[in-house]
């Protein structure tokens, strides 16, 4: 008897006497696992703050001071992909506090020349 192989590739062909087919080793090959990719939450939420501060949303102090603490862990916790996000956030909850700031000291030196003129700071007023 001799050994014919069969037409259309050697994984058609029958093995040869006394020899086993190549079988997998199972187990030791593991599907690639890949880590999620880094988000950049913190400079996300300091930027979707800053630009709500700017809307006119942030007429209070808190809401700037929480974007600008999200910014600055952003900044320094977070990949270069959230760099920019981070940065944009600072920049308009520092903003922000700033319009805070000069609006009220508006506010009070309006008052306080209101209250001027109509001679309450005068103690020569009867």
């Amino acid at each position: 008897m001799t050994y014919q192989p069969e037409q259309g590739g050697p994984a058609n062909q029958p093995h040869p006497p006394g020899s086993q087919p190549y079988q997998h080793p199972g187990g030791l090959y593991q599907p690639a696992y890949y880590a999620p990719a880094p988000t950049a939450g913190m400079s996300l939420t300091s930027m979707i703050i800053g630009i709500a501060n700017m809307v006119g949303f942030g007429m209070t102090i808190v809401t700037p001071i929480v974007g600008v603490i999200f910014g600055h862990i952003g900044l320094r916790k977070e990949q270069p992909q959230g760099r920019t996000f981070a940065i944009v956030g600072l920049v308009l909850n520092y903003a922000s506090l700033l319009l805070f700031a000069l609006f009220w000291l508006f506010l009070g030196g309006l008052f306080l020349t209101m209250w001027a003129a109509m001679g309450y700071g005068n103690p020569a007023r009867p």
